[in-house]
């Protein structure tokens, strides 16, 4: 409980902002396809492009398969709004630091939300956006099929 609280009160020391995206399933499974990460991750960018017009995504290497990859970053570029700029790498997330940080920062958002855990009330300033969705009106509004 200490090293969470530590690291989000270091966090709140620095000079980030924090988007989340908090999706209602419903009960539903949701398939692990390039199509369907494809679509969170393009909900969640929503939210960013008002405040950025160029970003670097680096995420985590989700899919080990080219063909995969090449699907999920196909999808994401194709939905890019005009005049916006982004890169996309796929890193391995037990390598890359930043990506475990917000790993990390996602699980505290969980927290709170599954366990009533309040420590990420340490962060809530730096929180720019933190939306709620149902899985439905994302795979509508992203999807076609």
């Amino acid at each position: 409980m200490h090293f969470r609280k530590d690291v989000l009160s270091s966090i709140a020391q620095t000079d980030v902002g924090i988007y989340s995206l908090l999706v209602k399933k419903d009960g539903r499974q949701i398939d692990d396809t390039p199509e369907n990460y494809a679509a969170l991750i393009s909900e969640l960018l929503l939210s960013i492009w008002s405040d950025h017009s160029q970003l670097s995504l680096t995420i985590d290497r989700h899919f080990t398969s080219p063909t995969h990859v090449a699907i999920f970053d196909t999808l994401i570029y194709q939905r890019l709004p005009a005049a916006k700029v982004l890169s996309i790498y796929h890193v391995d997330s037990q390598r890359n630091s930043l990506v475990q940080l917000a790993d990390f920062v996602a699980g505290s958002v969980y927290a709170f939300h599954k366990e009533e855990n309040h420590l990420i009330k340490i962060i809530e300033g730096k929180m720019k956006a933190a939306n709620t969705e149902s899985w439905v009106d994302i795979k509508r509004r992203w999807t076609t099929t």
